[in-house]
């Protein structure tokens, strides 16, 4: 009878989609007719519903008085309540931050390292978060970031026209891809000038200002780029 149970368990543990393959669930997305993405994903959720657990708590301050009170989104109120670290993978995360005391943003890109579409050198693990990986895989969640992920949908949904509207004619854009994540605070990380990641507790017209601010600042860019270029290929003249 035991052993009945114990490959009954293991069936479904096999049958649980990998990191790589929830990425790629076109469940996980929203497209506007601009042609900007947004969607979930599980890499950055387990990230983030990871450090929560261990104390991170950087959000929008509420209040400052009689002491500092945050304000977290009811999506992360959710996680924080429900996302548990065992024991032993709360040791080993902990001795990873000493081992490995690098940025935020250094974790993210090993995070999204995890899917073969991401796994180029803008977005490679830091050799000293090898383990990373690997402990990601260990404390996954899948049920529950299902339904913060659907829950995230419903959030994201009504945006689709505000952000059409404003992003315009802008159809040099329409590669962009912007990853939402209610599990920190107010924050963005740029990972390249195709792709954005928006983290965190932005709330509607926010998040469209924000990814319509990345939109001009990367144009500008490009737009510097062409003319240094321009610069470079005009053969020099000498006197006549």
């Amino acid at each position: 009878m035991k052993r009945a149970i114990h490959s009954i368990v293991f069936a479904c543990l096999m049958a649980l989609p990998s990191f790589s393959r929830a990425a790629e669930d076109p469940m996980n997305r929203l497209v506007t007719r601009s042609g900007v993405t947004l969607r979930t994903d599980e890499r950055l959720f387990t990230l983030y519903a990871a450090f929560n657990a261990l104390g991170y708590d950087e959000a929008p301050i509420a209040r400052d008085r009689p002491f500092t009170a945050r304000r977290f989104s009811l999506i992360r109120q959710k996680v924080r309540a429900n996302f548990r670290l065992a024991p032993d993978s709360i040791q080993r995360f902990e001795a990873l931050f000493e081992r490995a005391p690098l940025s935020i943003e250094a974790y993210v890109r090993c995070a999204l390292s995890l899917d073969s579409a991401f796994a180029d050198s803008t977005h490679a693990c830091d050799e000293a978060l090898a383990e990373l990986p690997g402990l990601l895989e260990k404390v996954r969640a899948p049920a529950l970031y299902a339904e913060v992920a659907a829950e995230a949908r419903e959030l994201l949904r009504p945006l689709l026209p505000k952000l059409d509207t404003a992003i315009g004619s802008r159809s040099e854009q329409s590669a962009l891809i912007v990853l939402f994540n209610a599990l920190d605070g107010q924050r963005t990380i740029v990972i390249d000038q195709r792709e954005l990641l928006a983290l965190g507790d932005f709330e509607g017209e926010a998040l469209v200002a924000e990814i319509v601010r990345h939109i001009e600042r990367a144009a500008e860019g490009r737009e510097k780029m062409n003319q240094r270029q321009s610069v470079e290929r005009t053969p020099l003249r000498g006197p006549p």
